[in-house]
């Protein structure tokens, strides 16, 4: 009986010690600093800008604010799978150095990747399809200490289709999550493969 209530006391005593880490995890996640709105924003508009001037390739371009480097693989791929044509363009973003995007507070870098997406898919109907989204995984810096953007389960995306009668531009916008806040990227901003 001793023993088994020892045993007891014993199992007890590693879970309340499991929950209290969990908790103390669980609080100091709560206390991580956010990534303000108008730095978010900052920071999509030079990813934006630096894509739309990148070329198809690897290229190294200087970051925005004068600090860090970023090189840009640009890649077009094109795919006939029954009477459907494919077009798809990546723009994926690797940091060689730190990458200065946003001034003022916080003090923002990007270490870390991000990627732009878009797919066209033109139908043997004569019909149209293009989706487009954007994926991060990046990690932000103030002062002396770097944070984790949590990638989004709604990353800005679209998908818009048009019938075959209607030969005009596609216009929806990007709209979704990029580093816990709501953005809409017109998609006349989004870096698009020649010809679609």
């Amino acid at each position: 009986m001793r023993r088994q209530r020892a045993i007891r006391t014993a199992r007890n005593a590693v879970l309340a010690a499991a929950v209290a880490v969990a908790l103390a995890c669980g609080t100091d996640y709560d206390y991580w600093p956010t990534l303000g709105n108008d730095a978010t924003q900052a920071m999509l508009t030079g990813l934006i800008d630096m894509a739309n001037a990148a070329q198809h390739g690897t290229h190294t371009f200087p970051c925005p604010l004068d600090g860090g480097e970023v090189t840009i693989t640009v890649s077009v791929t094109s795919e006939q799978l029954g009477d459907t044509a494919f077009t798809r363009g990546r723009w994926v973003f690797k940091p060689l150095y730190l990458c200065r995007l946003a001034k003022g507070r916080p003090t923002l870098h990007i270490n870390g990747n991000a990627t732009f997406a878009s797919e066209t898919a033109v139908f043997g109907s004569g019909g149209r399809r293009f989706s487009a989204t954007v994926e991060e995984s990046i990690y932000w810096a103030d002062a002396d200490s770097s944070f984790f953007c949590d990638p989004s389960r709604f990353p800005p995306s679209v998908v818009e289709e048009k019938d075959a009668d209607d030969d005009g531009p596609f216009t929806q916008p990007l709209v979704g999550r990029f580093c816990g806040h709501s953005v809409e990227i017109p998609l006349s901003r989004f870096p698009m493969v020649p010809g679609t």
